[in-house]
């Protein structure tokens, strides 16, 4: 792509400017800075249906009371038992173990609401979370639940 061809539509801007990559009149690449492009957003839109279908299937999962709201909450903030880890100071095991809904239920209210802090959420919240797909697509917030 030369660098008049660019594409610089702000419409399709995400926070920032971001660096591509052009062809200047002597035939060397230059970095160019371009305020949005339908490419770049064209991607980042796939990568959040991606994400949204991946809470669907977790929302799922807890409905049919296979997995605990801990799951939910996790692929919301797509967040692996790892990363959760280290955020909240469980053990990854003790996390994994608590994705069962049996033991799930038998969790101390404090550990609970360690979880919930850290979501953002009501103890309430996370224990019945709101498992409607309009009140978790990304990029939409419902202000009356927080998530």
């Amino acid at each position: 792509m030369k660098l008049k061809d660019v594409e610089q539509d702000p419409e399709t801007h995400l926070p920032g400017p971001r660096l591509t990559y052009a062809v200047d009149d002597e035939g060397k690449y230059k970095t160019v800075e371009s305020v949005g492009n339908s490419l770049g957003t064209l991607s980042v839109k796939m990568m959040q249906h991606h994400i949204n279908d991946e809470v669907e299937v977790a929302a799922e999962r807890v409905r049919l009371g296979k997995e605990s709201p801990l799951a939910f909450f996790m692929a919301l903030h797509i967040m692996d038992c790892g990363l959760l880890s280290q955020y909240v100071g469980i053990a990854g095991w003790r996390i994994k173990r608590h994705l069962k809904p049996s033991v799930f239920g038998k969790l101390k209210p404090d550990v609970l609401q360690r979880y919930a802090d850290f979501f953002g959420v009501t103890l309430e919240e996370f224990i019945h979370p709101r498992l409607n797909r309009k009140y978790f697509l990304l990029g939409k917030k419902d202000n009356e639940n927080g998530y």
